[in-house]
C-alpha cells in the first residue's frame, strides 16, 4: 500500500503516545547513542526533555517509515507533542548537544546564518522546497545570530521562519528544535517582537543551558568574575 503526504499525515493527526515499553526501550537507546556521540547526558540541564524528544521521534520515525514501506501499523507514535527551545549563554553546549541529537535521530540540521544568506538571495522561494525546513521535524541553530536580511523590504527571515514553523506545528504537529543565546523571553520581545516570543513558547518547551562558558580556560574564567 502507497501512501500520499496528506495521507500519511492523516495517520497522525490524532495524538497517540508510545508504549510504556516502547517509550523506556527507546530511552535506553537514546541514551547510549549520546554517549557515544560523546555527550554527558548527566552534565545537560534538562537532559530528560531531551532525551524524551529524541526517543519518541525516533518511534515515530520508525513508525513512519513502516507504513511508507506498506505495514499497516494502527496505532502509530505520534511526533513529540512539542519542540525544543535550548537557549542560554556561549559556549555552554547547546550547539554541540543539537549537533548530537541530530546524528542520534536522523534531523536535519540548519545554521540560522546559512538561512539567512538563502533568504536574502532567493526570499520566499526557499519556504517553498521539499527540504525539511519547509515540511518536516529539524533542528535550527543559533537564532539570533542571523543579519536580519531583507528581500524586497520583507520581514527579517527569523519573523518568517518562525512563522511557517509555527504553522506546521498548528496544523500537522511538527516540532522544531531551536539553539540560541538569547537568554530569557525578554530578551526574544526585544529582538524580534512580542508575538514571536508567543509563538516560540506555544510551540517548544524551554530548556536553559545555564553553566559557564566551557571554551574559557579557567583562570580567564576567575579573572572575568572578579
Amino acid at each position: 500500500m502507497i501512501y500520499d503526504l496528506d495521507t500519511l499525515a492523516a495517520r497522525f493527526t490524532s495524538h497517540t503516545d508510545p508504549t510504556p515499553e516502547r517509550l523506556e526501550h527507546a530511552r535506553r537507546i537514546v541514551e547510549k547513542e549520546f554517549r557515544r556521540g560523546g555527550l554527558d547526558i548527566s552534565c545537560v540541564p534538562g537532559w530528560e526533555k531531551i532525551r524524551d524528544f529524541a526517543a519518541i521521534y525516533a518511534l515515530h520515525r520508525r513508525d513512519r517509515e513502516e507504513i511508507e514501506n506498506g505495514r499497516d501499523i494502527s496505532h502509530p507514535v505520534s511526533p513529540p507533542r512539542k519542540g525544543l527551545w535550548i537557549f542560554g549563554g556561549c559556549g555552554t553546549g547547546k550547539t554541540f548537544t543539537a549537533r548530537v541529537l541530530s546524528a542520534t535521530v536522523r534531523l536535519e540540521f540548519y545554521d540560522i546564518r546559512d538561512i539567512d544568506r538563502e533568504y536574502a538571495r532567493h526570499g520566499y522561494e526557499i519556504f517553498r522546497s521539499d527540504s525539511p525546513l519547509c515540511k518536516s521535524t529539524c533542528i535550527i541553530d543559533d537564532i539570533g545570530s542571523e543579519a536580519g536580511s531583507r528581500f524586497f523590504g520583507n520581514p527579517p527571515v527569523v519573523e518568517y521562519l518562525l512563522e511557517h514553523r509555527y504553522q506546521l506545528w498548528l496544523d500537522r504537529r511538527i516540532p522544531t528544535v531551536f539553539t540560541t543565546n538569547l537568554k530569557n523571553s525578554e530578551d526574544i520581545a526585544a529582538v524580534y517582537d512580542h508575538r514571536i516570543r508567543s509563538r516560540v513558547f506555544h510551540m517548544c518547551d524551554p530548556i536553559y543551558f545555564g553553566t559557564d562558558d566551557q571554551r574559557i580556560p579557567r583562570d580567564k574564567k576567575a579573572e572575568k568574575k572578579s
